[in-house]
Parts: C-alpha cells; sequence; structure tokens
C-alpha cells in the first residue's frame, strides 16, 4: 500500500506497521480525529467489533465535548467576576475621591485663611501632596489605569529623598526619637522615572524601617550613580538600620504577600507591593539582614537621564 508521506509520518511515530483512524464529531460538527497504530492483527480485531469502537469514540466525543463546554463557562465566570469587580471599583475609586476632594479643597481654604509665610504652610502642602499620592496610589491598582501613561518626568532624587526624611521625621521619627544619616551623592543627575511610584517605595521602606528599628536607633540613607548591573547603568539608593534584623523564614518569602503579625492595621503588602513597584520602574531590590547587623535593602533605578 502506497502511503502519502504524512500518513508514512504518523505510522512512523505511532511505531506500528499501520493505523486507523476515527474521526470524532459532536452535533455533526469534526472537533478531533484519533489516530491508532495498528498492524493486520490489530485490524482484523477492530473491524470485527466495529460497532463498539464507534459507542467508545462517541463517548471519547462526549467527554472532550463536556471538557470543552466546562472550560467556556468557567472563561466566561471570570469574564463576568471581572466586569462585576470593575463596576465596583469605579464606584469605590469615586466615593474615595470625593472625601479626598474635599480635604484637599479645605487644606487651601485653611491656607488662605493664613499668612503666605506662615509656618503651617508648609504642613498644608504636605498634606496637600499626601492626599494627591493617596489619589494616585488608588488610580495605579485600578484597572481604569492600566492602559493609561504614567506621569514619567525627571526627578532629583537627592532631594527627593531629603523632603521626605524632613515630612518622616516631623510625623515620625521624632516621637520614636530615631535619627537619620544622608549620604548623599552629589553627582546624581535628574533621573526620569515615576515620582509617584518612587515616593511609595521609599515610604514602604522608611515605614519598614521604623517598625522593625529600636528607639534611639538610627536610619542611614545613601545614594550612588553609575552602578552597572548586567551591563546595565543604574542609580542605587540603600536604606540601612541597626534593628534586630529580619528573621531567616521570613527573609526568605520577604517580597511575597503574608499574613501580617503587626496587628489589624498592618495587611503584610508593603514589601510586596514595593517589589511590584520596582519591577514596573524595571529596576531591582535586594535585602540583607542579620540580628547583629540590622538589615540593609539596596534599590536600584535605571539610570535615564533623558527621554
Amino acid at each position: 500500500m502506497n502511503l502519502a508521506v504524512v500518513d508514512q509520518q504518523l505510522t512512523k511515530l505511532l511505531k506500528n506497521n499501520g493505523m486507523i483512524c476515527f474521526p470524532l464529531s459532536m452535533q455533526n460538527k469534526p472537533i478531533g480525529v484519533i489516530a491508532l497504530g495498528v498492524n493486520e492483527e490489530d485490524l482484523r480485531k477492530i473491524q470485527s467489533r466495529q460497532g463498539l469502537a464507534i459507542v467508545l469514540m462517541r463517548r471519547i466525543a462526549d467527554c472532550i465535548n463536556a471538557a470543552q463546554t466546562k472550560q467556556e463557562q468557567g472563561r466566561l465566570t471570570k469574564e463576568r467576576e471581572k466586569l462585576i469587580q470593575d463596576a465596583q471599583l469605579k464606584v469605590m475609586i469615586h466615593e474615595a475621591n470625593n472625601p479626598l476632594s474635599i480635604i484637599r479643597n479645605y487644606t487651601s481654604i485653611i491656607g488662605f485663611k493664613l499668612d503666605k509665610n506662615d509656618a503651617v504652610q508648609d504642613d498644608l502642602r504636605v498634606v496637600r501632596e499626601e492626599i494627591d499620592r493617596i489619589g494616585d496610589i488608588i488610580r495605579r491598582f485600578s484597572n481604569l489605569a492600566k492602559d493609561q501613561p504614567h506621569d514619567i518626568k525627571p526627578v532629583d532624587i537627592n532631594k527627593f529623598i531629603t523632603d521626605l526624611i524632613k515630612v518622616m521625621q516631623r510625623s515620625f521619627f521624632a516621637s520614636i526619637n530615631i535619627k537619620t544619616q544622608l549620604d548623599l551623592d552629589e553627582s546624581l543627575p535628574p533621573i526620569i522615572t515615576e515620582p509617584s511610584a518612587l515616593k511609595q517605595i521609599l515610604t514602604n521602606l522608611i515605614m519598614n524601617t521604623i517598625e522593625a528599628t529600636p528607639t534611639s536607633e538610627s536610619l542611614s540613607v545613601s545614594t550612588q550613580d553609575n552602578v552597572i548591573l548586567n551591563g546595565t547603568h543604574f542609580i542605587e539608593i540603600t536604606f540601612e538600620d541597626k534593628g534586630p534584623g529580619i528573621p531567616s523564614h521570613i527573609l526568605a518569602n520577604l517580597f511575597k504577600p503574608v499574613i501580617s503579625t503587626k496587628g489589624k492595621n498592618h495587611s503584610g503588602m508593603g514589601l510586596h507591593i514595593v517589589k511590584n513597584l520596582v519591577d514596573e520602574l524595571k529596576g531591582h531590590i535586594s535585602c540583607k539582614s542579620n540580628s547583629k547587623l540590622g538589615t540593609r535593602f539596596q534599590i536600584l533605578i535605571p539610570r535615564i537621564c533623558n527621554r
């Protein structure tokens, strides 16, 4: 018997002298073919029980159809759930933005009532910036923001860190007596990056340090230009504390979402969020920690100086 090239290849693949093919259909629509490698004796046995073979093929077709139907139902269910979640998310964003707008407007009203040189003006500015950052965070983690361009612009990293530390000193550090040491590379140029993401990264790491560092200890923050990793140029930001270190079992899953042991106001998502944001910026984050030296976080942000 002369076989086509494809048939010869299939026969060879089935490791037999010949083959028999059974078409599979559902509601008169083809859904596949089953090819069995056979020899002459196998073929005679199958032909003598052709009715049974047909019943078996129908049963196989039914099983395949049931599996495909279940898969399609699962896909439709997920799509339906996503539509519901998106609708709920739109409502949440709208409702959350309303009180934020009111609070922001009131800070402006208070500012107008005060002298322009009043020291409180600077505090009100910080409050407005943090309100805006809450809005950015809400938009960032909503599906509505996924297709929108992020706010990318030049950032003076050293000034960015210095301003953030000043805010933290007034609001957190003073009450628990944490001292800060800055070692900032003055040659660092403005970096093209996303300010809101960077601020969220740094704030989360600082808050993590506050929770881990004993009172009267120090937090060291440093920057360095032109760190090269795998041929790519980055700028480096490091946070070091003299706390008790991170237990090894936590360190192994540091950037994964976990159930927090810090209490009901902590979700255990802080460092997981940091990792995701660093990834979005095409950067890298690492951590070294032990009970004697404390903890050191290293962040590498792409050194992009021009658009």
